[in-house]
């Protein structure tokens, strides 16, 4: 009774002159680097956004989800875990929101849920867009996954990629369409920053995300273990949690999981951000980190890592010598922390999301 109600209202308000939507997106859960990018695009096209589900079990902090700041239309097709939501009724659900909107074009946030691919299949194709977020790094192009990928991408007219790794992907799965790059995933949250004050080096060195086996940190901490005047913090909980612990030396803490809140009081506190991930689709946190002024350290299989000019806001390792280059790193930082002054400029991070958001205003 209670959705039926709602699909009354959509309804309602679409035919008293509700203006058509420019944008219908599908996405997994309301994250709220997706929450800022849409409510920046809402501000010149009219959108309206189905969440998949409110909420997910596996995420960063408590504040990593939620809708208290969006300013869009929107609806949410499950409540709940998403994990654990029934596929079958979702997708029904889903399509019949869909059959009641009236929109220009529809923007997919990938390939990786069945509700994704009944969204392509029941809309014409000059309709619709893929939100790319998969790079070339981590995607299987071959055999039975490339040619199931490659059929997704026969419904899709325009692929908005996130970078150019991801523009690669699409390329070798031949896929011939239009292509834009965003250079982004979303917007992350910017608090006023705090006065710049001249920079203190305190050997201290972060990582915040997933304890798991793709984020590579066991390797990253058998190198900080033979370094033991370097601390290294550890931010975040997972899989890999207590194996980690036992490996580590006294110089690496474990501080669990973080707020978005609090970002940037720990940013404030450290000379890099490490993200040496075997596999990265993008990498959030590398731009919250050069927000608040802070070089970055990562493998060169992240997708975020064209954000890093080497050697000028951070430094690029190749994921195949990375314990070898890392080492040699912290020992030319031991030796002369100063030469690591690397410069970041205040404004990027501000220029490239007002880039990314303008990539949307196409004409439809």
């Amino acid at each position: 009774m209670i959705g039926l109600f709602k699909n009354v209202i959509i309804f309602y308000r679409l035919k008293k002159g509700f203006k058509m939507i420019d944008y219908l997106i599908v996405t997994h859960i309301p994250v709220f680097y997706k929450i800022n990018l849409y409510n920046e695009i809402s501000k010149e096209r009219k959108i309206f956004v189905l969440f998949v589900s409110d909420n997910t079990g596996q995420k960063r902090s408590i504040d990593f989800t939620g809708l208290h700041n969006a300013v869009f239309d929107y609806e949410c097709i499950n409540y709940g875990n998403f994990e654990h939501r029934n596929k079958i009724k979702s997708i029904f659900k889903l399509v019949n929101k869909i059959r009641l909107l009236s929109f220009k074009k529809i923007i997919i946030s990938g390939w990786d849920l069945p509700e994704f691919w009944v969204s392509v299949f029941m809309v014409k194709k000059r309709k619709n867009c893929l939100a790319l977020e998969s790079t070339i790094n981590e995607s299987i192009i071959s055999g039975v996954k490339g040619y199931i990928k490659k059929l997704f991408l026969n419904r899709i007219s325009h692929v908005f990629a996130s970078g150019k790794m991801h523009a690669k992907l699409i390329h070798n799965l031949n896929y011939r369409g239009k292509v834009s790059l965003t250079y982004g995933v979303g917007i992350i949250n910017k608090p006023l920053l705090n006065k710049k004050v001249y920079k203190e080096f305190h050997k201290r060195f972060v990582f915040i995300g997933r304890l798991s086996p793709e984020k590579n940190l066991s390797d990253t901490i058998l190198v900080f273990n033979n370094q033991p005047d370097i601390e290294l913090q550890i931010y975040g909980s997972g899989p890999q949690e207590n194996y980690l612990k036992s490996i580590a030396g006294n110089n690496i803490s474990f501080m669990g999981s973080i707020a978005n809140s609090q970002l940037q009081g720990v940013f404030n506190n450290v000379d890099f951000l490490l993200l040496l991930s075997k596999s990265e689709t993008w990498g959030l946190v590398v731009e919250e980190a050069l927000y608040f002024g802070v070089p970055v350290i990562l493998s060169d299989t992240c997708g975020a890592s064209e954000l890093i000019n080497d050697g000028v806001n951070g430094f690029i390792l190749p994921i195949n010598n990375l314990k070898d280059k890392l080492n040699s790193l912290l020992i030319d930082f031991m030796e002369d922390s100063e030469s690591f002054n690397l410069s970041i400029d205040k404004n990027f991070i501000d220029e490239k999301d007002e880039t990314q958001v303008k990539v949307y205003f196409l004409k439809n």
